[in-house]
């Protein structure tokens, strides 16, 4: 029984992590800013299957599956010539099927947490596939947060995330995407089953999509992503999770048409040092209007 309370203890920073990542996650042509005065309906339904996790370096045999329904509002503009966006996030959906080494973690659904987000181009040629963009996303803890569940989508936590990203052409038809970015979390008091406060270090990643324009609606994109820092602490103790991992990706685009678009994309993580391991993926769609 002492196991069992001491596997939710330390499994709960991972639980939370799951939905904060598709906020700065970063999608092909996110980095293509739309003419000013466009409004965009976008609805992500990202999900995942981990078969194991790796705590303190010790593979175990776990399981974890995620369906999230993710709504998005974005509104462009401009200011001092320069394009601008501005966005508000919530995600919402179950976790299930959890387990590690034998100790069941239950499911849960609920909302998550509210993400405002910004991003205004410093460089901006659409027409030669040239941007240069910072943005940032702040996370608000407006979900519903159980101390006493393993499994939680709202990470209860304050934080933000700043980004620096840019585009360039590699041929006519080749475009490469690079996003760096680091992440800030406020400390969380009382956050879990024993009363311990949660602290993270600084997380960072580094995401590059490689995309061909297979015609003038469709794209086909390939994509990496490292991820590093972000060690937990409960009461200053290092609890084995971390963000540590890298990840492999493919994607299409299909704009239905010129206002409407679908895409999908599938995930494959490797390397991990302090998480859950497993596949994942997400269908977008974007109304323009």
């Amino acid at each position: 029984m002492a196991s069992k309370k001491l596997f939710k203890v330390l499994i709960w920073g991972v639980a939370a992590m799951a939905t904060p990542a598709f906020a700065f996650d970063i999608n092909p042509y996110d980095w293509m800013p739309a003419p000013s005065g466009t409004n965009a309906a976008i609805l992500y339904t990202p999900g995942s299957h981990s078969d194991r996790a790796i705590v303190n370096g010790t593979k175990l045999d776990a399981s974890l599956n995620t369906a999230l329904l993710v709504p998005r509002f974005s509104h462009y503009g401009e200011l001092d010539s320069h394009p601008f966006v501005v966005s508000a996030i919530l995600p919402m959906g179950r976790l299930w099927n959890g387990s590690i080494a034998g100790s069941d973690l239950g499911a849960r659904t609920a909302v998550g947490d509210l993400t405002l987000a910004g991003a205004y181009w410093l460089v901006s040629k659409p027409q030669e596939r040239k941007n240069l963009a910072i943005a940032s996303y702040w996370y608000i803890p407006t979900g519903t947060y159980d101390r006493d569940k393993a499994l939680n989508v709202s990470s209860g936590q304050y934080g933000v995330t700043l980004q620096l990203a840019g585009m360039v052409p590699l041929s006519e038809h080749f475009t490469l995407e690079t996003t760096l970015d680091a992440s800030f979390y406020r400390n969380k008091k009382n956050a879990n089953p024993v009363g311990q406060t949660l602290s993270r270090d600084t997380s960072y990643s580094l995401q590059n999509w490689v995309s061909y324009s297979l015609s003038p609606t469709t794209t086909l994109s390939a994509g990496h992503a490292a991820y590093w820092g972000g060690t937990q602490k409960f009461d200053g103790i290092q609890n084995g999770f971390n963000a540590q991992k890298q990840q492999a990706r493919i994607a299409l685009n299909h704009w239905l048409t010129p206002t409407l678009s679908v895409y999908g994309q599938i995930n494959r993580d490797y390397a991990v040092k302090g998480g859950f391991e497993g596949v994942s993926g997400l269908i977008r769609l974007i109304k323009v209007f």
